[in-house]
């Protein structure tokens, strides 16, 4: 039985080395591999509004950049959402591919008015992707942004 179970394994063995044998050229040199510690984004804030008065608008700018030669994808997806933030009154909590002017280069506008004078802390969930020739990442990240209304 032994026997019949290394013969099994080692015929296996060899039908998966000559497979990989003729499949061609290894290509692992010539492509870039994601690093495990790396983000391969950056999300940028700020370009919003940090300070107002109260009954004037402000803006949450949020800029996702793929680096590391990442990039996105058209087709991949693309949405943030706003968590409601007691003192200030969004427009809009939740955003997607339509609310960006180039989904290779996204730039999210959250408009917003301070309702009520206080510091408060904005946040946004993000949900991407970035790629590379050889894999996708799917990515989760928040954005937070301090705001004061005066």
């Amino acid at each position: 039985m032994k026997t019949r179970l290394i013969v099994a394994m080692i015929a296996i063995s060899a039908g998966a080395a000559m497979a990989f044998a003729l499949s061609g050229p290894c290509r692992a040199a010539e492509t870039p591999q994601p690093a495990a510690d790396k983000l391969h984004y950056e999300v940028v804030t700020s370009a919003s509004t940090s300070s107002l008065e109260v009954g004037k608008e402000g803006q949450l700018v949020v800029e996702i950049k793929a680096t590391d030669g990442y990039e996105f994808h058209k087709e991949s997806p693309l949405k943030m959402t706003v968590t409601e933030t007691p003192g200030l009154e969004f427009q809009k909590l939740k955003f997607g591919k339509d609310d960006v002017k180039d989904v290779l280069k996204p730039v999210f506008k959250a408009p917003f008015k301070g309702a009520k004078a206080g510091k408060y802390e904005v946040s946004a969930d993000l949900h991407f992707v970035v790629c590379i020739s050889t894999i996708c990442e799917i990515k989760r990240p928040a954005a937070k942004v301090p705001v004061e209304v005066k």
